[in-house]
């Protein structure tokens, strides 16, 4: 993954498959994974855009997850961090991706965002 680009308002889902180093899937069982959209690097995990913790997997056993993102939480314009991380049952966190996501002005206005 790297900067992704969506557009403000819009339902969608990041389905994704975790993979430890040697590219074998990642057990999510008992897992916690973590998906934070931050505007700036420093702000703490209250200020967050965008929090979502993932406990419920599509697969499991073979790494395989989705955050799904409501039209609310996704209401942003601009440019902002994200990360993924995963935190076992253990308590043990494994950093997946951090980058750039990018909110775009929608159109098509006929309906609004409470």
């Amino acid at each position: 993954m790297a900067v992704v680009k969506y557009v403000r308002g819009d339902n969608w889902a990041l389905k994704f498959q975790i993979l430890d180093r040697d590219d074998v899937p990642f057990n999510l069982s008992g897992c916690t994974v973590y998906f934070t959209v931050k505007a700036n690097l420093e702000d703490t995990d209250a200020q967050a855009k965008i929090q979502v913790n993932q406990t419920s997997h599509i697969d499991a056993a073979n790494g395989e997850t989705s955050i799904p993102l409501t039209s609310t939480q996704t209401n942003l314009v601009g440019e902002f961090y994200y990360d993924v991380c995963v935190i076992t049952s253990g308590n043990t966190k494994y950093s997946i991706i951090r980058d750039k996501i990018i909110f775009i002005q929608d159109v098509t206005l006929i309906w609004s965002i409470n």
